[in-house]
């Protein structure tokens, strides 16, 4: 019952939309007769009410009796009905056969795509520095797995807890880690996972060659990249570095 009372969608908005342009076309008929507009307001009258526009052709003439008045408006209610949620399934067939369409073109064109060939899954890795945080993606993990035909693993990080991602290298030979924590998302607004590299790279390379490298080779947009390391974030990704190296090297003699 609530389904019925409740809030009209959208065969239903079409439907009473329908319904108001006939009885007001109905009712301001005899405005436009002997106009240049007659036979352009009849025609639309004659398309809005089809397939029962024989019932309706005598609202053009008058009615005799109160009968044929009540069969114009159950005409007019069953074929507003028709037409309303007729229109609403059109559209919901003509939105699911033109996203699948995309989708279909869109796995082609990454399976074709020589930046997503080279897009190589990694099950372990030791950073040669440390990862070290390059940007936010604002897309889930379980959606980029899907789309880079990766596994999500799940583990735990040192006093972040829960995370879900996966790594993977590219052509360059870069390894990335997208990791994604649970108490970010549900704490702290996060949208996806922190996309990860090696603080030798970034420092190497800088963000936005690195970002540009995984944005051609994942297929992501700029725009669901947020967050890139600044100045200040490569100034200590070179630091640490310095602080590697320093102690391979071990105390001087």
């Amino acid at each position: 019952m609530n389904r019925v009372l409740g809030k009209p969608n959208l065969g239903g908005w079409l439907a009473i939309a329908h319904c108001l342009l006939v009885f007001s076309i109905f009712f301001t008929e005899s405005e436009f007769r002997d106009s240049r507009f007659e036979y352009m307001v009849l025609l639309l009258y004659l398309l809005l009410v089809f397939p029962f526009g024989f019932l309706f052709l005598p609202g053009l003439h008058g009615f005799q009796s109160n009968d044929e008045v009540v069969v114009l408006c159950i005409a007019i209610g069953v074929n507003s009905f028709i037409w309303g949620y007729g229109l609403a399934w059109f559209w919901r067939m003509w939105r699911t056969t033109v996203g699948a369409i995309s989708k279909e073109c869109r796995g082609c064109a990454s399976a074709t795509s020589p930046e997503s060939i080279t897009v190589e899954p990694i099950l372990s890795h030791r950073w040669p520095i440390d990862g070290y945080p390059l940007a936010q993606i604002n897309i889930r993990v379980d959606e980029l797995g899907s789309r880079l035909g990766m596994d999500v693993k799940a583990w735990d990080v040192d006093g972040l807890g829960p995370a879900r991602g996966f790594g993977f290298r590219l052509s360059s030979g870069r390894v990335y880690l997208l990791q994604e924590l649970e108490h970010s998302v549900r704490y702290h607004g996060f949208c996806g996972p922190t996309l990860l590299v090696d603080a030798g790279d970034l420092a190497a390379n800088g963000s936005e060659q690195l970002v540009d490298e995984v944005v051609k080779a994942t297929g992501l947009s700029r725009s669901d990249i947020t967050n890139i390391a600044n100045a200040e974030s490569m100034k200590f990704a070179a630091e640490l570095v310095k602080r590697a190296a320093a102690d391979i090297a071990g105390p001087l003699p």
